[in-house]
């Protein structure tokens, strides 16, 4: 009786295998296209402010939209974390 116990748990198991890295390729397929939206969307973001910005230039009297210049706090944090960063290479 055991060796059938062994013989009905053994394929059920493979079944069980099998299923599990069905779902698993399923999530790395879901994880992919949720990258590949939040990259279109990253995109469509800077065809906005691409647009955006020639529309301003047409505006007499405006300026192209600049990014603000960073503040001495946040360029001590980046040069800390550049030097952490080449020290753990």
């Amino acid at each position: 009786m055991d060796q059938q116990e062994k013989k009905v748990t053994k394929p059920d198991r493979m079944t069980n295998d099998s299923a599990v890295g069905r779902i698993l390729l399923q999530q790395v397929e879901i994880m992919r296209l949720q990258l590949e939206l939040l990259d279109a969307h990253g995109a469509a973001r800077q065809g906005h402010f691409r647009r955006v910005e020639s529309r301003m230039q047409e505006i007499p009297g405006t300026e192209p939209v600049r990014q603000t210049p960073a503040s001495p706090d946040e360029e001590q944090v980046r040069s800390r974390s550049a030097e952490k960063a080449s020290m753990d290479k």
